[in-house]
């Protein structure tokens, strides 16, 4: 309902990508075997990549802005008669609220925002009787905790006209995150909180006229 309020009021609405390098951070990372063996968790790269796409839609003085990411693998396997499929993917939403400090929008901001990764794990097999069936249950729910996960972000930044309708900006994040880790008879909660920079580029969307 926020979503479509916010759409139904909005002034204007633009597109744009953000850019953050990968750096000797995501290096130690991969190292040190801390991401969650999916490839789709936040912090593995495909829900997440460094070149971002969003949508902003325009207020008075507060934009939102809307950003989506996903990433999928799969893997099917034949062992004579029995078909295996076993699927991971993460579905990553993200809603960020930026207040510019004048009228004008291509200036400075400060802003908010949540996201998070919603998993998707499948196990399934031609073979699986119910003990095995019930077995890759409680598996899945144990990749599902590692995949996803919640985080919170304040930012701020600034934009620049290069022409009408085409802005450049740099914008700076300190992030939160919050993921956990399930077994049989533990549960294990982590959190992790970084800052980051990046450049951004958005081009402004035409507006539909009076009908």
């Amino acid at each position: 309902m926020f979503l479509l309020a916010t759409a139904l009021a909005a002034e204007g609405s633009a597109l744009g990508v953000d850019y953050v390098p990968s750096g000797r951070a995501d290096l130690v990372w991969v190292d040190e075997a801390r991401t969650s063996g999916t490839l789709v968790g936040e912090l593995d790269g495909l829900v997440r990549p460094s070149l971002t796409p969003y949508l902003v839609l325009h207020g008075a003085r507060v934009s939102t802005v809307l950003g989506l990411g996903f990433g999928r693998t799969s893997e099917i396997s034949w062992t004579g008669e029995e078909r295996r499929k076993v699927v991971n993917a993460g579905i990553r939403p993200a809603v960020d609220l930026h207040h510019y400090l004048l009228e004008d929008r291509a200036s400075a901001w400060v802003g908010a925002g949540v996201y998070g990764v919603i998993p998707i794990v499948r196990d399934v097999s031609s073979a699986y009787g119910e003990a095995e069936q019930e077995a890759a249950r409680e598996a899945s729910r144990e990749v599902m905790a590692r995949i996803g996960g919640v985080g919170g972000r304040l930012g701020a930044g600034a934009e620049v006209e290069l022409s009408p309708g085409l802005t450049v900006g740099l914008r700076f994040h300190a992030n939160a995150w919050r993921g956990q880790r399930i077994s049989e008879d533990s549960v294990s909660i982590s959190t992790l909180m970084w800052a980051d920079a990046g450049l951004r580029l958005q081009v402004d969307l035409p507006q539909r006229g009076p009908q």
